[in-house]
């Protein structure tokens, strides 16, 4: 919920600096889907 508003915020440069949050944004998201499907198989 916190991420959209945030690239909303910084983003509103070029469109260089929108694609770059944008993409940071997505990265995020999966590695945090991929550290909640390590730590599931750990426990």
């Amino acid at each position: 919920m916190f991420y959209p508003l945030f690239i909303n915020v910084l983003g509103k440069g070029t469109q260089k600096y929108r694609d770059y949050w944008a993409l940071f944004a997505d990265n995020f998201l999966i590695l945090q889907t991929i550290t909640n499907l390590i730590n599931k198989t750990r426990e």
